[in-house]
């Protein structure tokens, strides 16, 4: 069958994210790949090694290291900075269009609220009618998550679907994004730069050296260094790379380097030594990935930029999938007294089951709100229908 009319292999055309005000840009893609796929290993990980034997050896080794998945996040937050500081540094540096601040915030409820709501309410209904939870001890939590303020009202993540405190960081930093990044662009290229550094590592030394971050944690000034990085990033694509991204073989081999720094420096220890390595690993990462070859090519294969962009589907539904398929199907994932082949066996079996139900709640749910004027055709086609009856 010709390529053109099979439609496996037009899917990652598909499945390819509608982008508002702004260019695709396929690396960015291709990263939310490397930022979603180790979440998915760890939480999977996660639920494996509890329902079966405890780890040791080099089962155990595996398990602490798939527990680095959430790494991903902080790349997540790290995309953000970048994403929502571009239509604001172009308007300051390049002489685009003035951003509506009005149409920011808008654009931001109506592209990522309706697949979260439609997410919180079906997990809501799971828990009540699957695993007989109490719907009146679960419904404040679920109202409070779909407010963005569980972390703020209870001080943990949320009961109905865990992943969402990250999801609440997010949207206080969208809250504050176009203060910050008009304020940032304001000033001369180097003053804002060496300023936006020197917050970072004042930041990691503080976080670092005393209790005083602790309380903030799930909250953005916990997390605000890797917004910052995103900051720092679009101020360097924006200026340096207005003609183009020149791109070297060497840098290949600082993309890998940068990813195996990225995900063996990490330590939830205060230590300013590893948290800096980290971070300048992380924008490396980044950098490299824009400039690199072989690296470059392999983030702008179509399937890869595809499951990235679908991300947000799969970080919203991944976890609650995951613990539906381990916890009901568990005898037919723990065949071994081996962590690592029942860690296979059940990849197997769960990654395609994810893969069809978030291409069918990314195709159904999620995508069409990538459409800015998806609410006035909404109304268009509601007024045309109440017509018609």
């Amino acid at each position: 069958m010709a390529n053109g009319k099979n439609p496996f292999l037009n899917l990652p055309q598909s499945l390819r994210r509608v982008t508002s005000g702004s260019a695709f840009i396929p690396e960015i893609d291709g990263l939310r790949f490397l930022a979603i796929f180790p979440v998915i290993l760890q939480h999977f990980s996660e639920r494996i090694s509890r329902k079966g034997p405890t780890p040791t050896g080099f089962n155990g080794l595996l398990v602490r290291v798939l527990s680095n998945g959430h790494i991903g996040v902080l790349i997540f937050f790290f995309i953000s900075g970048f994403i929502l500081t571009l239509p604001f540094g172009k308007q300051k540096l390049l002489n685009a269009p003035r951003v509506s601040i009005s149409k920011y915030y808008l654009r931001r409820l109506t592209r990522l609220e309706p697949p979260y709501l439609v997410c919180m309410t079906l997990f809501l209904f799971l828990l009540v009618g699957v695993y007989h939870q109490k719907f009146g001890e679960l419904f404040p939590h679920y109202l409070a998550s779909c407010f963005y303020l569980h972390r703020l009202i209870y001080g943990n993540w949320s009961p109905i679907n865990p992943l969402a405190w990250t999801l609440e960081v997010e949207v206080q930093f969208y809250v504050f994004a176009p203060l910050l990044t008009l304020f940032y662009f304001s000033f001369a290229k180097i003053r804002r730069r060496a300023v936006l550094i020197g917050l970072i590592l004042a930041k990691l030394i503080i976080a670092n050296t005393t209790p005083f971050f602790t309380s903030f944690s799930l909250t953005l000034p916990y997390y605000i260094e890797y917004f910052m990085l995103g900051i720092l990033f679009a101020d360097l694509y924006l200026s340096e790379w207005k003609d183009g991204v020149s791109k070297q073989r060497k840098f290949d081999f600082i993309a890998i380097i940068s990813i195996i720094v990225l995900f063996s420096s990490w330590t939830w220890e205060q230590n300013v030594l590893l948290k800096l390595i980290f971070a300048t690993s992380l924008f490396l990462t980044v950098y490299s990935c824009f400039r690199s070859v072989t690296v470059n090519h392999f983030f702008r294969n179509n399937w890869i930029t595809a499951l990235g962009g679908m991300c947000y589907t799969i970080y919203l539904l991944h976890l609650g999938l995951a613990e539906f398929i381990v916890g009901k199907f568990s005898h037919f994932i723990l065949l071994t007294p081996w962590f690592v082949t029942n860690y296979i066996i059940g990849l197997i079996l769960i990654l395609p089951i994810l893969f069809v139900v978030c291409v069918l709640f990314f195709l159904g749910i999620e995508k069409p709100c990538m459409d800015p004027k998806w609410p006035s055709k909404l109304r268009t086609q509601i007024a045309s229908f109440l017509r018609m009856t």
